[in-house]
Formats: structure tokens, sequence, C-alpha cells
């Protein structure tokens, strides 16, 4: 039984990480010490049904709780206090990163050289994909009023990557919706379950969030499958390599986050403002109405996120 509720916890947490933007759910499996157990479920399924049935259901039913029970608690924590809440995750992604290069450096008869290309590339790949990113042409509800078939297809296609991310630490299944421009569509039927069970049987809110959720969970099951196996053979053919790359991914992840302009829309210090100001042009990501207040406690959540992930990190990727 406890095992099962560890299990349930660990679908939560991949559940609540996979709506924020940039944070790897791979990631939060890999800090959590469940990633290979979690591959090796999806992987070889067919030879221990009733063995992987038993992990996967608690977990599956965490993540999907994680998902409807808590996009309104993102929302809302995203509004009104973006920074506090996007530094602890940045805080997870750097705790995290010494024991990725441990394992990337782990050994003598490691290419430097090689290693060192396969940390930059995704790095470069994730800073220039932060800038493609493609704006929603309307609002969620006028988007899902307008659906077209072809849409329709679009929104497969983006379960297929954002679930093939999910797999790979370092890379956000969010982000990657974030970047194709449906994000806002995705989060807002993930927040509309709840109101089904306020408004039941509301026919015309359940066909909308299935119009979304129905082509994007079938892209995921896809990408799912096949990246799963993908990775999991990478890992045994070039270990130290996919760690080098997961360390790039993370290092550009923690970019991703930080540069995102969703980070500071509640407000950051008029001082941090001003430093940013002269460093670079990115100071329009900036707004200063939040007081020094949001900015000290974004200090303390990204210190409390990244001493958290150290720790679990030290014990958990001994087994790696």
């Amino acid at each position: 039984m406890k095992k099962h509720i560890y299990t349930f916890a660990y679908g939560l947490s991949m559940g609540i990480t996979q709506l924020i933007p940039g944070l790897s759910v791979a990631t939060i499996a890999i800090v959590l010490g469940f990633y290979y157990d979690f591959l090796e479920a999806v992987n070889h399924f067919t030879k221990n049904i009733k063995k992987y049935t038993i992990f996967l259901a608690p977990m599956l039913v965490g993540m999907a709780i994680g998902l409807v029970a808590f996009s309104s608690v993102i929302v809302y924590l995203l509004e009104h206090y973006s920074l506090p809440t996007m530094t602890f995750f940045l805080g997870l992604i750097a705790g995290v990163m010494p024991h990725v290069f441990l394992k990337a450096f782990k050994n003598e008869k490691v290419s430097i050289a090689k290693n060192i290309i396969a940390i930059i590339i995704p790095i470069i790949m994730l800073m220039a994909m932060s800038f493609m990113q493609i704006e929603p042409s309307a609002n969620p509800s006028e988007a899902i009023a307008g659906m077209t078939i072809p849409y329709i297809g679009f929104l497969v296609v983006c379960g297929v990557f954002a679930s093939a991310a999910m797999i790979v630490p370092g890379i956000s299944g969010s982000f990657i919706l974030l970047l194709l421009g449906a994000y806002p569509l995705v989060a807002h039927s993930l927040s509309s379950i709840r109101l089904v069970f306020i408004d039941f049987p509301n026919t015309g809110l359940i066909i909308d969030i299935a119009k979304v959720l129905t082509p994007l969970g079938l892209g995921i099951i896809i990408g799912f499958l096949s990246m799963a196996r993908i990775i999991e053979g990478l890992l045994k053919k070039y270990y130290t390599l996919v760690f080098a790359a997961i360390l790039g991914l993370l290092a550009g992840s923690f970019y991703v986050l930080l540069q995102n302009p969703i980070t500071y829309q509640s407000g950051v210090s008029e001082a941090i403002s001003n430093l940013a100001a002269r460093m670079s042009d990115a100071v329009r990501f900036f707004n200063v109405e939040g007081g020094a207040v949001l900015a000290f406690l974004g200090i303390l959540t990204f210190l409390l996120g990244c001493v958290s992930s150290f720790i679990l990190g030290r014990r958990n990727f001994k087994h790696i």
C-alpha cells in the first residue's frame, strides 16, 4: 500500500510539473528517483502486464489529478506570484545539474570534446527555440469555437512532440506546447474540466474540452511509446554522452525559464529591473509593480528548490 502511495505521489508531481512551461517532467522523475522504473514499465509493459499495471495505474491517476486539480492553482500562482513560483522550479533545475555533470564525466574514458559538444548543442537549440515562440491567434474560447479539422491534426502533432519532450530530461512538454502556440488552449481546456462537475451535464463544454484533449491525448500516446524506447536504447549505448546532452538541456531550460515573460508577470523589484536594464534589453520582460517582497521570496524559493533537488538527487542518482 505504501508503495502505491509513493507511486501516486510521483504521478501527482508529474502532472503538476507538466503545467509549468520550461520545466521537464523527466527531470523531476530523475530527482525523485523513479525515471528508470518509469521507462522500463512503458517499454516492457507487455512482458509483465500485471506488474507494470500495478506500477503505472496509480501513477497515471496521480498525473491526471495533478493536471486537473492543480491547473487552476498554477494559473493563480503564475498570475499573482509568478516570480517565487518560477524561481522555485529554477532552483530544482540548478540543484540537480551537479549530479548530471558527474554522470556525464564519471570516468576517464569519456571523450571530453564530444561531451562538451553534446552540452553546447542543446543549449543553443533551446535558446533559439525560445525566440521562435508562436503566439496564439485568438483567445482559447474563440480558438475552440473556430476549430477546424486541420487544426485538430495539428493538436495530434503537438501531443507527439510534447510527450516526446516529457520523456527527455531537460525538455519541457509544456514549453513545446507554448512554443507551438497550443499551451493557452490546452491549459484552458484542463482548467475547464472542473467546471463540468459543477455544471453537469454541460454537453457543449464537454464537447469543447474533448475537441482539444482527445487529439492531444492521441498524439501523447504515440510520442510517449516511441520516444521511451529510443531514450532507453541511447542510455544503454551512449550513457555518458546522453547525460552530457541532458546537462545541456537542463542549462537551456534554465535559460528558457529565466527569460520567459511568465516569470515576471506578477512583478519584481525596481532595483533588479534597473540592473537588468543596464545589462541588456531583457528588461522588457520585467514588471516593477510587485516590489522587493516578491524578489526576496524569489531568492528564498530558488534556494529551497535548489537544496531540495540537490539532496534528493544525491540519494537517487546513486541508483542510475
